[in-house]
């Protein structure tokens, strides 16, 4: 999937910003912004440069949301939930 421009735009400050070695970073953005296409960039990328990835939500349902869209766009991951089986052992 394409991403549009303020997505691109914010990519490219947030890895300019880590590889000048920032390691604290919040990514904000409003309701309709994108912010799981932002993860999936972000994790596809993080898991490219060989780190371990960790992506946290406080509400299951946006957990399952995140799930659905990681399972269709190819990512390998596990949830730690309740109701769910732990994946200890998945890259993300």
């Amino acid at each position: 999937m394409d991403l549009l421009h303020h997505q691109e735009r914010g990519l490219k400050r947030l890895w300019s910003r880590v590889d000048s070695g920032q390691n604290s970073l919040c990514l904000a953005a409003p309701t309709g912004a994108g912010k799981t296409r932002f993860a999936q960039e972000i994790i596809r990328e993080s898991r490219r440069r060989n780190w371990d990835v960790s992506f946290y939500t406080h509400r299951n349902w946006l957990a399952s949301q995140a799930s659905e869209s990681f399972r269709e766009d190819g990512i390998l991951h596990g949830m730690r939930a309740s109701g769910y089986q732990p994946a200890l052992l998945k890259p993300v």
